[in-house]
């Protein structure tokens, strides 16, 4: 049954899983094995391990490894040629891969790492490459005509193929991956690369980390206007992987069940660039904890690209760290006052949405630009409105229920469309004593509106002003019905206000359905 339960807090599960044993620290441990046709070979120069020969075949470079680890302030620089496109990298071994120093690599080629026992990126994890990056704990990484390279090597020898991968396939119970980091990769300015902190790519690159459950405790995962892939994996199946100009994204048509995604403690993953990036995430239950953070900013004159998260079961935006301001969000941006791009949409697709203790969604305009589109498609959906979702000068806020049963003895009610004002702030009418809106409700019987979320320009851009709902009574019949929302210590209008979004949940009958008019 649809249903939209609102709270009244003010702003802004014990679960018994496998898991694997993961050490707290590595010695240098990046060991070759002899199972391609021409094995890797390691030479070190002081804290370095650089990494030559391995099978090239076509554009396509094969490394296999009975251990890769890389201790703290150590690199590990894979020597290839410049024409090679993508340096793919395996373990064989038993042992979790712990990154705490430098991955590099030369020219523009791709890079995958694929260890099925886990991957642990710590806070001293660095990436150098001038491709894109992919770690996942998948066991076979499939290619266009057919061959598998595989982690498990009972094969008498491995297929190695010209041919671009087209999949990452996973067996049963896929290994958790851990990106961790020092909390501190918000970001605060319009530079394209803002910080050196945390896992980074060049500009219009891919990042991703599919796995089992994903554990991101205070990373900081970047790309200056390209894409970042999440994705979390329970059952075997094979997670598509799609080349394009911005590197490589992800499909999940063949996977069943999915993992969790969990981001904490100050974690953020931001694809800002000239033209905002764009972010995917797909798991089972996604959460985001502690002022952690999805963000993708307009920087410049390009349009920004879209934050589309899709959880089977569901997606929470909790909380405020101890030693942060700001709490959890997913947010597109238009970042400052002369930005001319748009801002990009974000969608969310879920069972049920929560957005509480001061966590928020926004898709907001500081520019000429014009702000994304919000959309929610969920079956619950439950806000802490006096923390809500923040629409921010958003284009169009629309929130998506299954319908309700329409028999005539029904009384369950659904949720009506949610919509806010244009983004630009001079289309905007200044207001001093009401704020109308205008719907088309069916006779009987009567709806009820719950909530008005209105931001005004003047204060900061985490307050909200909130009024219960207007005076009795709403129209009789069929007809169109103004609602006024008078001014009152609720609202505390004592000087006039500009309103750059303004929102109403509404709760009427399953049917027939109201017609919202302006």
């Amino acid at each position: 049954m649809a249903k939209l339960y609102v709270g009244l807090s003010w702003l802004k599960k014990t679960t018994l899983v496998s898991c694997i044993v993961l050490p707290s620290s590595v010695s240098a441990q990046i060991v070759p094995d002899t199972t391609l046709p021409q094995n890797s070979k390691i030479t070190t120069e002081d804290d370095t391990s650089i990494i030559n020969e391995g099978s090239k075949v076509g554009s396509n470079l094969f490394h296999s490894f009975e251990e890769f680890s890389i201790p703290t302030g150590n690199t590990a620089y894979f020597n290839n040629s410049l024409d090679v496109q993508n340096i793919i990298s395996r373990v064989t071994g038993s042992s979790v891969s712990e990154i705490d120093g430098l991955i590099r690599s030369n020219g523009n080629a791709n890079f995958f790492l694929l260890n099925p026992n886990g991957i642990i990126f710590n806070t001293n994890a660095r990436i150098e490459i001038g491709g894109s990056f992919l770690a996942s704990t998948a066991s076979y990484l499939s290619f266009a005509d057919g061959t598998q390279f595989k982690t498990n090597t009972n094969q008498s020898a491995p297929l190695l193929t010209v041919t671009v991968p087209v999949g990452l396939g996973f067996g049963s119970n896929p290994e958790k991956i851990i990106v961790r980091g020092d909390g501190q990769g918000q970001r605060f300015t319009s530079e394209l690369i803002d910080t050196e902190a945390g896992l980074q790519i060049r500009s219009n690159k891919t990042i991703g980390f599919v796995g089992g459950d994903l554990e991101l405790e205070g990373g900081t995962i970047k790309t200056a206007g390209g894409r970042v892939e999440l994705g979390s994996v329970a059952d075997p199946g094979l997670v598509g992987l799609n080349f394009d100009e911005n590197g490589f994204s992800l499909s999940y048509s063949d996977i069943s069940a999915f993992g969790n995604i969990r981001l904490s403690q100050k974690t953020v993953v931001d694809a800002s660039g000239l033209g905002g990036g764009n972010i995917q995430v797909r798991g089972r239950q996604i959460s985001l904890l502690d002022s952690s953070e999805l963000y993708s900013a307009t920087l410049g004159s390009e349009p920004g690209d879209s934050i589309n998260i899709e959880a089977s079961e569901s997606v929470e935006i909790s909380g405020l760290a101890s030693d942060s301001q700001n709490p959890s969000f997913v947010g597109t941006q238009v970042f400052e006052e002369n930005t001319t791009g748009a801002g990009g949409n974000i969608t969310i697709t879920t069972g049920k949405l929560f957005v509480q203790n001061g966590g928020g969604i926004q898709a907001s305009t500081f520019g000429e630009g014009k702000a994304g589109n919000l959309t929610i498609n969920a079956r619950e959906v439950e806000v802490d409105i006096l923390a809500p979702l923040r629409i921010l000068n958003c284009s169009a806020f629309t929130v998506k229920l299954p319908p309700t049963p329409t028999s005539s003895d029904s009384d369950e009610v659904k949720s009506a469309l949610l919509y806010s004002f244009p983004s630009r702030l001079a289309k905007v009418p200044t207001i001093s004593t009401f704020v109308a809106f205008t719907v088309r409700f069916p006779a009987e019987p009567k709806p009820k509106v719950l909530a008005c979320i209105c931001e005004p320009s003047a204060t900061l851009m985490w307050s909200v002003l909130i009024t219960k709902s207007p005076a009795e009574p709403l129209a009789p019949s069929n007809t169109d019905v103004t609602i006024l929302l008078p001014n009152s210590n609720s609202l505390l209008l004592t000087t006039p206000l500009t309103f750059t979004s303004l929102a109403f949940i509404v709760k009427f009958p399953a049917f027939p359905s109201p017609k919202v008019l302006a």
